[in-house]
């Protein structure tokens, strides 16, 4: 599944039809809310949150593969998402 509050990215994975596309409205810290909901139903992250040296601040807009896992919650992941927005909310 794809995460994505980017309409150019939404549009394009939409057209390949690969892949099931979820439109997040709003900004990054949606997209990472809607990202961590996920991860407490079974999903797992195959991308990361953060890219590369853009900080989540910098950027409007965030895009981010999951994958259904069949097994407990991963909760490296929960912290890494919960760390991300915890960055996003000390710049607001």
């Amino acid at each position: 599944m794809l995460l994505s509050n980017n309409p150019d990215v939404i549009q394009k994975a939409k057209e390949e039809r690969w892949l099931e596309v979820k439109e997040v409205p709003g900004g990054v810290k949606e997209v990472l809310r809607e990202a961590l909901a996920l991860l407490y139903r079974g999903y797992k992250m195959i991308s990361h949150p953060l890219m590369g040296s853009i900080k989540p601040w910098e950027n409007p807009y965030r895009s981010i593969l999951l994958g259904k896992i069949p097994k407990p919650l991963p909760g490296r992941m929960i912290l890494l998402l919960d760390r991300t927005i915890q960055k996003l909310e000390e710049r607001e």
